[in-house]
């Protein structure tokens, strides 16, 4: 399989090499000038872990910048989390993002008092905290069960695990917009549970 992905991109000139698997028997099969070398690789802030099988994002610790739009801009963005982990607190920064973006139309200029009142109040509760996942699902099957919620400032979805140790396999949030009302803000829950089949 290596060998013919390399042909491949050989043929389009571009050296493909760093192979990594999770199973020692298959590395050994690896010519040693084209595996990796390490058994944990990271990829736009997500490391997997080939030993233990295991994908972990981690929060990063606030640097002590101005608070504008462009120094909390940067600081939201450098959390890769397409699983979305991380959404409640990074929610949060968005909701404070989008209201600086609101009272100061320059990316540098200082927040206003009250902002910079809600960024320490983050800023004190925010840990620095690292979330395993597991690459693999453990099941053949799964019934997963997708739970909706909704505020006046955001709604977000998720899939929890039952009975498992990790809180969910994944979830998407997404602010309201600043002018209109929120699209589902307001409605009711409906009584049934939506199952997506596997």
């Amino acid at each position: 399989m290596c060998a013919e992905a390399k042909r491949l991109f050989a043929e389009a000139l571009i050296n493909l090499r760093d192979f990594q698997f999770s199973d020692a028997e298959v590395n050994e099969m690896v010519a040693p000038e084209d595996r990796h070398g390490s058994p944990k690789i990271e990829v736009l802030g997500i490391t997997w872990d080939t030993m233990e099988d295991i994908l972990a994002v981690e929060t990063k610790p606030f640097l002590a910048n101005p608070l504008n739009k462009r120094s909390l801009l940067r600081f939201i963005e450098g959390h890769f989390d397409p699983p979305e982990y991380l959404a409640p607190a990074i929610s949060t920064l968005k909701i404070l993002l989008q209201g600086i973006t609101e009272e100061c139309p320059s990316w540098d200029a200082e927040a206003c008092h009250q902002r910079r009142m809600e960024w320490e109040a983050v800023r004190t509760s925010w840990k620095s905290q690292r979330f395993v996942i597991p690459r693999l699902l453990p099941h053949r099957s799964l019934e997963l069960h997708a739970l909706v919620d909704s505020s006046t400032k955001a709604y977000a979805a998720v899939t929890p695990k039952a009975m498992m140790a990790q809180p969910f396999y994944f979830a998407k949030s997404q602010l309201c917009p600043v002018k209109g009302d929120c699209p589902i803000a307001g409605t009711q829950p409906q009584p049934s549970v939506h199952v997506l089949p596997t």
